[in-house]
């Protein structure tokens, strides 16, 4: 059983890629969710 380390590692670096955009991308996410929490901290504190 022949292991093809150029595809595995072609495919590993493909997954790392998806990961590190899926990381991206939740980050994003995150900092929307926390300015959207600020601005309704902000609301609240004025009523």
């Amino acid at each position: 059983m022949a292991i093809d380390f150029e595809t595995t590692a072609a495919e590993t670096v493909t997954k790392l890629q998806d990961l590190m955009n899926r990381a991206d991308e939740a980050e994003e996410n995150l900092s929307q969710a926390r300015e959207q929490i600020n601005q309704v901290t902000e609301q609240f504190e004025t009523n």
